[in-house]
């Protein structure tokens, strides 16, 4: 069986808005995060893992992928995963054994990846209400 690379980064979002997100959304997700310099919002294609409920998206680059430093500064998210759009909280996992498996622990390469953990806001929440309608407006503004 053949395998074709995956299309540049640029070319993800185009996809999820043209409605293949539920297609792409099983392999990767759109976050985006306000620029800890511009302040505005910025959209980064990554591959996930579903865990527990959460995403957990990691970066070869480690600790200085623009969007890992992004959401250290401000932990408020965006995520398009499949045919879903929400808001959510973003945390640096600083321990990433926690969320790998026991043949995982000893992988140098995932030890020196970012991993950050990002949890849906609770939709009762007004203040998650008011923060996600303020997110999606600045989005249209830009």
């Amino acid at each position: 069986m053949r395998h074709f690379p995956p299309p540049p980064n640029r070319v993800i979002p185009k996809l999820y808005e043209l409605g293949l997100g539920p297609l792409i959304g099983r392999f990767v997700l759109l976050l985006t995060t306000t620029g800890r310099k511009s302040g505005l919002p910025r959209t980064t294609p990554l591959q996930y893992e579903k865990i527990d409920g959460a995403y957990y998206v990691g970066s070869v680059r480690g600790v200085q992928a623009d969007w890992f430093r992004n959401l250290v500064a401000n932990p408020r998210v965006e995520v398009r995963v499949k045919a879903q759009r929400w808001c959510g909280w973003a945390e640096a996992v600083t321990a990433p054994d926690r969320i790998m498996g026991e043949g995982e622990k000893g992988n140098r390469e995932l030890n020196a990846c970012a991993l950050a953990r990002v949890i849906r806001a609770s939709k009762d929440d007004q203040e998650t209400k008011r923060l996600q309608d303020e997110f999606f407006a600045k989005g249209r503004q830009h």
